[in-house]
């Protein structure tokens, strides 16, 4: 009785495997031709600016620190998801250790899911790493906030990263009817602001 049930779900295990595989090689044509990646001749990027406020926040973006700032007027404090001691020159280290040796997950907006269909493997990337550090990254406002489109150009994948300003903070969001990738590579997951407010 148990050689049989063993059989049997060996069988189903193939069979869903051999399922998934059919599922990933045939794909959706239409999908990825409508979010083919399309690489830029040139990344505009906004000089610093506030670039949404209401009574009680300011939301800005700070071009020489590469990230967005809540500044809460009330309570005098900024939050961005950069950690603090990255946001602050404060927190510097005397002995020149600073922030500049701090991982790159940590200074990331986003860190980028994605499935390699040559290996059939999952990965990840950052932000930091493979887009802002190597200045492959436009912003630009949008209505109430500023809007950072991160170009990975080593695996051909563009994620659109929005912060927004609203009366109790920032709304931060990837909308994936944007997000252009290729063949070889695709987005299955975007963790959002990692450490936001660390």
């Amino acid at each position: 009785m148990k050689k049989t049930k063993r059989i049997f779900s060996t069988a189903l295990c193939l069979l869903l495997s051999l399922a998934f595989l059919l599922m990933v090689a045939c794909g959706n044509p239409d999908r990825a031709a409508e979010q083919a990646y399309t690489p830029l001749d040139k990344y505009e990027i906004s000089k610093t600016t506030c670039v949404a406020e209401n009574s009680r926040y300011s939301l800005i973006w700070n071009a020489e620190r590469v990230c967005v700032i809540l500044y809460d007027k009330l309570m005098d404090c900024e939050w961005s998801y950069l950690p603090e001691e990255s946001l602050n020159t404060a927190y510097d280290y005397a002995d020149g250790g600073d922030s500049k040796d701090a991982h790159p997950r940590v200074k990331s907006p986003i860190i980028v899911k994605y499935y390699n269909t040559g290996n059939f493997l999952t990965d990840e990337t950052n932000a930091y790493a493979m887009s802002i550090n190597k200045k492959t990254y436009t912003v630009k406002q949008i209505e109430n906030g500023v809007e950072m489109t991160c170009y990975f150009e080593d695996r051909q994948l563009t994620v659109p990263v929005s912060f927004t300003l609203n009366s109790k903070g920032v709304d931060v969001s990837v909308d994936p009817t944007k997000i252009q990738e290729n063949a070889d590579y695709n987005v299955y997951g975007v963790q959002i602001a990692p450490f936001f407010c660390s």
